[in-house]
């Protein structure tokens, strides 16, 4: 879920620059990336009224092929994992939703994790879609289209969607989490829609999508299952009368009654996940536990660990409380990734889901700079994307310290101008000087030197194919806006803005 949903759930904290976001989102998190909206128009949209046409993911998997509503502006920012789309827009809410006269139903109270929000909603080819409005959104106020759907989470990959007209998602841990406050998650179902509201929402439905029995006061509905990518027959019954869920095991294929308390699955927390250190020494540091079914899949190229938990269904690998920095989102090659951010043992790393390879990733918060610009394509992208590693062919990567994990190259140069993404800009309003200064202080081995008065960080270098530790190596300057590091071969200093 993107990081919204996950701080509600999970009581996550962002670190940006403005007030807290009020949304949930395991962290949960969530990958956003650029996407192009001049290469397709949609025949709902009123072709003319504005250049920027908003796409939306559909429930049951397909691709971002509905056009919701047009705007002023190419803002747009897509999380992969929700199928959310956020975006800026001087209009109005009406203005946005006259744009597509032809889907828009009505103006409603849309609630999201339990939070009321003025929202419009659209019904178009048997699915229902909102625009609605969020203050705080990250770094300050805007839309997000989604389609209207809740959750059942189980590991990602092994969530399953369901047509909903309130968004809620819904598992062991998230019922514990809300019990120990005590609420009750089902609420936010029973209490934000009431059963005539919910026969009006799923009646214009067809295909069987959806099953009403009024007598009973229960509705049954289809799934999206995410992991085999198929449509669930009768996945789940929601129950006004008895205020419960009635859900389909997709391990068992039996129905599991869901009333807001955990379920409980016997698991083995019998594995731990080593740590990989970026500064080329061997270490061995517990920084995560895993379940005995998930795999874990050690890529010291690029000192990075992948732990698949598609079978043991659970959600990100427990670690220890005190290792906790923050959530948020972190500069990952070319993009933004929401990750969680630890420190252990004088060393940072990021805990994230990789849509790509189903798995979650505990990834060295360092920069990269490729030197001689001869890394191959895939390496701008996730583990999934990238299953061999890194394809440099000298295996000369430098690493360095930082917030995130920037690939300094030719190649994610590329990719981010291709996609109009300016990822110093973004990294350097996301990660303000004084949260450098808070984030290099807690190290204690000098391998950074902070200067207040020109708002400069200089760190050193790690470079893998010598096994050399390359002393000052990088400056990353804030008031310049700029990455100054030595060229190992020529011993000239290289000046990197993104361009």
């Amino acid at each position: 879920m993107n990081i919204l949903r996950f701080i509600k759930k999970h009581k996550i904290i962002m670190l940006v620059g403005g007030l807290a976001v009020v949304l949930a989102g395991f962290i949960t998190v969530y990958m956003i990336r650029h996407y192009d909206n001049n290469s397709k128009k949609h025949e709902n949209i009123e072709k003319g009224l504005l250049d920027y046409v908003v796409y939306v993911r559909n429930w049951d998997g397909r691709d971002r092929e509905y056009g919701i509503c047009a705007i002023d502006k190419d803002t747009q920012s897509y999380d992969y994992y929700t199928g959310e789309t956020s975006f800026f827009s001087s209009q109005s809410l009406e203005q946005i939703s006259k744009t597509n006269e032809k889907d828009f139903v009505k103006s409603i109270d849309y609630y999201s994790n339990g939070y009321k929000y003025d929202a419009s909603l659209f019904f178009a080819d048997n699915r229902y879609y909102v625009v609605y409005y969020v203050d705080n959104y990250i770094i300050s106020d805007c839309y997000v289209a989604v389609s209207c759907y809740a959750m059942y989470e189980d590991g990602y990959s092994r969530d399953v969607d369901f047509i909903s007209p309130v968004f809620t998602s819904f598992c062991n841990d998230i019922a514990d989490d809300y019990i120990q406050k005590g609420k009750n998650v089902v609420d936010e179902m029973f209490d934000c829609c009431t059963f005539e509201e919910a026969c009006e929402f799923y009646g214009r439905l067809t295909n069987d999508v959806a099953v009403i029995n009024k007598e009973d006061k229960t509705i049954t509905v289809d799934g999206y299952y995410r992991k085999d990518k198929r449509i669930v027959d009768e996945y789940i019954t929601l129950d006004w009368n008895n205020r419960t869920y009635t859900y389909k095991d997709m391990d068992t294929g039996e129905y599991v009654v869901f009333d807001g308390h955990p379920v409980e699955k016997e698991k083995n927390l019998n594995q731990t996940v080593k740590a990989i250190d970026w500064r080329g020494r061997d270490v061995d540091y517990d920084i995560c536990a895993a379940y005995e079914e998930d795999t874990i899949t050690y890529y010291a190229d690029r000192m990075e660990v992948a732990i698949d938990t598609s079978l043991s269904g659970d959600s990100e690998p427990p670690y220890e409380d005190s290792d906790y920095v923050d959530s948020a989102y972190f500069p990952y090659a070319y993009y933004m990734q929401g990750a969680t951010l630890l420190f252990r043992n004088n060393n940072y790393y990021l805990l994230f889901y990789d849509e790509g390879s189903n798995s979650y990733v505990l990834s060295n918060s360092c920069g990269i700079v490729d030197i001689d610009n001869n890394d191959d394509l895939h390496t701008c992208y996730p583990i999934g994307d990238r299953r061999q590693g890194y394809k440099d062919q000298d295996n000369d990567d430098i690493y360095f310290i930082m917030p995130g994990r920037l690939i300094i190259g030719k190649c994610c140069t590329d990719i981010a101008k291709e996609n109009e993404i300016d990822i110093l800009e973004i990294f350097f309003e996301r990660f303000d000087f004084e949260y450098a200064v808070g984030f290099y202080e807690r190290l204690t081995d000098d391998c950074a030197v902070v200067d207040k008065d020109n708002q400069t960080v200089t760190v050193d270098g790690y470079m893998q194919s010598d096994n050399k530790y390359i002393k000052d190596y990088m400056t990353i300057d804030w008031k310049n806006k700029t990455f100054t590091y030595t060229d190992p071969g020529s011993g000239e200093k290289v000046v990197y803005d993104g361009k």
